[in-house]
């Protein structure tokens, strides 16, 4: 009996030690589980904005892109701001009732604990004789909306809201404007005047031009339409308005940007009202993208456009940005 009592002594010691050093039980560990990332200003971002001051609407709209490299921001934006004159009245820089004014701004900013800071760094403006060429360059605080939809662009005496376009949605209109290098191609000119006597005077030329080192050849057709005071009959044609057209040839040369057009011939309307044959006339101008800008003998004054279905988007684009709420 001592001895089977010894036994199970030493049974319980050697499991009490054997237990005492193998520490607390071990629990199975659970698989990691990624935390998703938050929303991030990466993409693409824009904004709109429509006023009319003193008879002169406009149509401004701006398109992010950004791109984030750790804490690092970069990309560009476009901005486009078009006016149209309410009242039909041409703008003085180009001769139309619309103009528009493209510029892409280079943007850097950063992304430190949560807190975004974006500024301006460069700026390049589309060629335009409407075009005063002069930006501030600004910087901003962004805050991003919890839900990543809205980025909120805060500045010293603004604030505007840029909303997050989806992938693969096309932003008409959006992107740089490549202004045309060479003269080549047709171009349109037109102008209304209510002369002294009440008359009405509508005057549209069509031109075309071809260039090729440097050299400048072409024609262009003055149509001329004019219309009586209240349906008055015009002396000259017997009715209460009349309509002709000349046809002219031309030639120059460009030097970069700087033209100079002379008239060659002209093959006259025969028509009662028609002015006298006058001598040829010569210009000078320069191009501006999708304008050329002529200024004749006597300092008269001519703004040639490329026609809509040619032109850029500078002047058109803006106003189809719409994206649903």
């Amino acid at each position: 009996m001592r001895i089977a009592s010894n036994l199970l002594s030493i049974v319980l010691i050697v499991l009490t030690v054997s237990f005492g050093c193998s520490g607390p039980a071990k629990t199975a560990s659970r698989p990691s589980v990624a935390t998703p990332p938050g929303p991030t200003i990466a993409g693409t971002w824009a904004w709109l904005h429509d006023g009319t001051i003193d008879d002169i609407r406009s149509t401004e709209t701006e398109t992010w892109t950004l791109t984030v490299d750790g804490g690092k921001v970069s990309g560009h934006y476009d901005r486009l701001v078009v006016f149209e004159s309410s009242t039909g009245v041409p703008f003085d820089c180009n001769q139309h009732i619309r103009y528009g004014l493209r510029t892409r701004y280079a943007v850097e900013g950063t992304v430190v604990d949560g807190e975004i800071t974006l500024s301006e760094t460069s700026y390049e403006v589309t060629p335009s004789p409407c075009e005063q060429s002069h930006r501030k360059l600004k910087s901003y605080k962004a805050l991003l909306s919890p839900d990543g939809d809205t980025l909120a662009l805060l500045w010293t005496d603004g604030k505007q809201n840029l909303r997050r376009v989806p992938e693969g949605t096309v932003i008409e209109g959006a992107g740089p404007a490549v202004p045309e290098s060479s003269t080549t191609g047709r171009w349109t000119w037109q102008t209304i005047n209510l002369m002294a006597d009440g008359t009405k005077r509508l005057e549209i030329e069509s031109w075309y031009l071809i260039e090729q080192d440097g050299e400048i050849r072409g024609d262009y057709r003055r149509e001329l339409t004019v219309s009586g005071e209240d349906g008055e009959t015009i002396e000259c044609a017997g009715e209460a308005s009349y309509r002709y057209t000349d046809r002219f040839k031309v030639r120059g040369s460009r030097k970069a940007d700087t033209l100079h057009i002379v008239e060659l011939s002209a093959e006259h309307a025969d028509h009662p009202c028609a002015a006298p044959n006058r001598s040829f006339d010569e210009a000078t101008g320069a191009l501006y993208g999708d304008y050329i800008v002529l200024t004749w003998r006597g300092r008269r004054r001519q703004v040639l456009r490329r026609p809509l279905d040619r032109a850029s988007a500078t002047e058109t684009a803006g106003a189809a940005l719409r994206l649903a709420p």
